[in-house]
């Protein structure tokens, strides 16, 4: 719940997200590997950590590109806490520091003692939030998409003025099944429906518990596929100039490497595109008074847009005065 509200804020009040995983924590471990994030021109980050147990308490450091830590009780951090989450809002630039790679770490409450703190196993997730800078946005696609079919995950930059930035670089990764649901069901014979807590779990739902306990994994793992996506005409579907919008066309049956596994096909995909700024060059948008901008395409005002003109033998005859 958490998670959502926080990629809900970053979403609707601020440019999106940017770093997002889901970690473990072992127990007793006093604190997580540190997880990198690039800021570039942005105005102020927010870094949400939180946990799955509320019996165990996590702090949160941030590590700036020149190596100063910053916590909850350094000068101008803003911070706040709960019982399962924490977050840090760090104002750009931070004495004197703002691009570059930054860190956060999940850190243990010290202490010992008779009645050290429980340190339990802990998944948590951290989100960078950030605020200003560049936006990476997805072009909008109204297209049904079946198995095969291929597909250009468009997307596109901005910033706040409506400018992008010069020579950016984006990835994306898609995670593919490498199985299906389906699939496993028809190999495995279906176990009896089970009772938990006076609740009936369905046969196929039982099965694929009791596979997942027998094997201590998912029943169904993913291989991730990454991808760099450009900007020249043939990848942005004939833009003569990029205009920040990048893309690639995926072939589904080919560049994407799909299971083939009977007549069943494999379950959903995932994808998660990541930019890269290269360059301090920010291109400028002017917007016209006359003109509406949206998504990088400019169009007439409906009620001002061209017509065409009248033929002649059409068009009226000023009457003359008597």
């Amino acid at each position: 719940m958490e998670k959502f509200f926080s990629h809900a804020f970053g979403n609707i009040f601020e440019a999106g997200i940017l770093h997002d995983p889901e970690l473990d924590l072992p127990a007793d471990a006093p604190r997580s590997a540190p997880q990198s994030f690039q800021v570039c021109g942005e105005d102020s980050i927010t870094v949400v950590l939180g946990w799955d147990k509320a019996e165990a308490d996590l702090f949160l450091e941030l590590h700036t590109p020149g190596g100063a830590v910053l916590t909850a009780g350094s000068a101008g951090i803003e911070d706040s806490s709960g019982r399962t989450w924490t977050f840090l809002r760090v104002p750009l630039p931070h004495g004197s520091e703002r691009d570059g790679t930054w860190q956060a770490v999940a850190v243990r409450p010290g202490g010992g003692g008779e009645f050290p703190p429980p340190s339990p196993a802990l998944r948590f997730f951290v989100n960078v939030i950030p605020s200003g800078g560049v936006r990476l946005l997805r072009v909008q696609d109204a297209k049904r998409y079946y198995t095969g079919d291929s597909i250009n995950p468009m997307v596109y930059l901005r910033y706040g003025d409506g400018g992008w930035p010069a020579n950016a670089e984006v990835t994306l990764t898609v995670s593919v099944p490498d199985t299906s649901i389906g699939n496993v069901l028809t190999r495995e014979k279906l176990h009896a429906a089970a009772t938990v807590d006076g609740d009936t779990i369905p046969a196929p739902q039982a099965t694929l518990a009791a596979l997942e306990a027998a094997s201590g994994k998912p029943v169904v793992g993913y291989t991730e596929q990454t991808f760099k996506l450009e900007d020249d005409s043939a990848s942005t579907e004939g833009k003569f100039e990029s205009g920040g919008v990048l893309g690639l066309p995926i072939d589904g049956g080919g560049q994407l490497h799909l299971p083939r596994e009977g007549d069943v096909r494999a379950g959903p995909m995932h994808g998660a595109a990541r930019a890269r700024l290269v360059g301090p060059r920010r291109h400028r948008h002017r917007p016209r008074p006359d003109r509406h901008d949206h998504d990088g395409y400019q169009s007439r005002c409906r009620d001002d847009r061209p017509r065409p003109a009248r033929p002649l033998w059409k068009q009226r005859r000023p009457r003359e005065r008597r």
